[in-house]
């Protein structure tokens, strides 16, 4: 975990410093100590490594993974002011969540894709609930979303690649 940690806040750190602007926020953020980053999503129910799986997987697994997961997806379980209250005890100075990973699963209510929460059995905004329970605890709620959208890629039969096998 402490790895993790240290990996976020150093890619932070470098996009803030690469903006230039605003020097008070790289600050308070290099201040920050104890980090949590929470990277979960529609994945979660087949316990595969996040959005990953689906790099140079079967059409069967892409397939199910795309029209099947979403409608199993409800986290029944889901109390994020336990979390955040659990991470207050703990220390956890900020929070990163993951609001849209590579799959291209968004966490909160859009209309810009079908492949979201507002499309599952769950239908709440899970990142809007999960920011306002860390904020509510005084912790820094901050946000992950890739630029990548392997949803997108599968459903204009673009091939699910990354890094140099997409010429990246």
């Amino acid at each position: 975990m402490k790895r993790l940690c240290l990996l976020s806040l150093t890619c932070a750190a470098a996009v803030l410093a690469q903006q230039g602007n605003q020097p008070d926020r790289l600050e308070w953020f290099r201040d920050q100590g104890f980090g949590l980053f929470i990277h979960w999503s529609v994945d979660s129910q087949i316990g595969s490594v996040i959005s990953h799986s689906l790099v140079g997987a079967s059409d069967d697994y892409v397939r199910r993974f795309f029209t099947e997961l979403p409608k199993t997806f409800n986290p029944r379980k889901f109390h994020p002011e336990d979390w955040a209250a659990l991470a207050k005890l703990a220390g956890v100075q900020y929070v990163v969540f993951t609001a849209k990973h590579h799959s291209g699963f968004a966490m909160w209510d859009t209309g810009t894709t079908a492949f979201g929460i507002n499309h599952t059995p769950f239908h709440e905004d899970i990142f809007g609930a999960t920011v306002k329970a860390f904020r509510d605890q005084g912790i820094a709620p901050g946000v992950y979303f890739s630029p990548d959208d392997f949803h997108w890629l599968y459903e204009n039969g673009v091939a699910i690649m990354r890094g140099r096998e997409a010429g990246g």
